[in-house]
C-alpha cells in the first residue's frame, strides 16, 4: 500500500465573492446528522451519495436526517438551490444569499444534476454538462467544474451522478489532502474507482481527482494527476471508502489535443491505470 500526501488546494471563484471558514470535527451521533440552515428564500436540496437518498430543506432552522442503520460516514451535497447561492461547509452549515456572481465571462465547464431526475432501484444518467460563464456561475447552480473553458464536444452530454476529474494546469494550483491510504482503482468505461483507507468513522469524508491538462508523450500517451482529500471525522478507526469519477473530460481534452484522431484510444493514468475510449 502506497501513503499520499498532497497540499493546500487554493481555487478562486472567478467572478465571485467568497469567505473562508475554520471547519470543526462533526460529533458522533446516532446514525443522524444536523444541518443548520440560514437564508434560504426556497427549498434546497441535499444528496447523500453512500445511500443514495435524497433531502429536502425547506427553511433555516436545524434539520436532522437520519442516515440507514449501520452507514456511519457520510458524502452530503446540494444539489438544487433555486434563485439562490448556497454553500454547505464541512461542519454542514447550510447558508443561502441572493446570487453574488458578475458578468465577467471567463467559461469553464461544470457538470450539474438534472433537475427533478433521481434513480430508484439502479443508477442512471442524472447529470449534464454545461458551458458556464465563470466558475462562480457554476458554483451557484452547484456545477462540479471539469475544464476551464467551454465544455465543446461535452456540452449537454449527460452522464452518472458522479463527480467528475478536474482537467486543469496542476503546476497553477495547490492540493490539500489529509493523510490517507491509496489502495487499489479500477478503470470500468468512462468511469474509475479508487478504494482509500483512511481514519474515521462517524463523519463526512471528501474526494476530488485532478488531472493535468498537458499529456506526456508515450505510446499510449500518460497523464500526471492528484488527489484531493478533506475529512470532517471525530473518529479513529480504519476505514476503507470507495469514490468513483467521471472520466468524460480526459477524453474531451484528448481529442483537442490530437484533432482528427479517429477509433480507440487510451491514456495512462500514472499509478491508477489506463483509460480507454472510443472516438468516432
Amino acid at each position: 500500500m502506497k501513503t499520499i500526501q498532497f497540499i493546500l488546494i487554493t481555487i478562486f471563484l472567478l467572478g465571485c465573492s467568497s469567505s473562508d471558514f475554520e471547519p470543526e470535527p462533526q460529533s458522533p451521533g446516532d446514525n443522524s446528522i444536523l444541518v443548520k440552515a440560514s437564508g434560504l428564500s426556497e427549498s434546497v436540496t441535499l444528496f447523500e451519495s453512500i445511500s443514495n437518498q435524497t433531502h429536502s430543506i425547506e427553511s433555516d432552522g436545524n434539520h436532522e436526517i437520519t442516515l440507514p442503520t449501520n452507514q456511519n460516514v457520510y458524502n452530503l451535497s446540494i444539489i438544487s438551490s433555486p434563485r439562490q447561492s448556497c454553500d454547505l461547509n464541512y461542519d454542514l452549515d447550510l447558508s443561502c444569499q441572493a446570487d453574488v456572481c458578475t458578468a465577467e465571462y471567463r467559461p469553464v465547464c461544470a457538470k450539474k444534476p438534472l433537475a427533478g431526475l433521481t434513480c430508484v432501484t439502479e443508477p442512471c444518467e442524472t447529470d449534464r454538462y454545461l458551458t458556464f460563464g465563470n466558475y462562480c456561475e457554476a458554483h451557484v447552480d452547484n456545477a462540479w467544474v471539469a475544464l476551464d473553458s467551454e465544455c465543446g464536444g461535452l456540452e449537454d452530454q449527460v452522464a452518472y451522478h458522479q463527480k467528475p476529474v478536474y482537467v486543469t494546469n496542476l503546476t497553477l494550483i495547490d492540493i490539500y489532502a489529509d493523510p490517507f491510504t491509496f489502495l487499489e482503482s479500477n478503470v470500468n468505461g468512462n468511469s474509475i474507482t479508487i478504494k482509500f483507507e483512511v481514519s474515521g468513522g462517524c463523519g463526512s469524508h471528501h474526494f476530488s481527482l485532478f488531472a493535468n491538462d498537458i499529456f506526456l508523450e508515450s505510446f499510449p500517451v500518460q497523464q500526471s494527476f492528484a488527489i484531493g482529500y478533506y475529512a470532517n471525522d471525530a473518529c479513529d478507526s480504519i476505514i476503507q471508502i470507495e469514490e468513483t469519477f467521471d472520466l468524460l473530460p480526459i477524453k474531451e481534452v484528448y481529442q483537442r489535443a490530437y484533432p482528427g484522431a479517429a477509433g480507440e484510444h487510451s491514456v495512462v493514468l500514472n499509478g491508477l491505470g489506463t483509460y480507454t475510449f472510443t472516438i468516432e
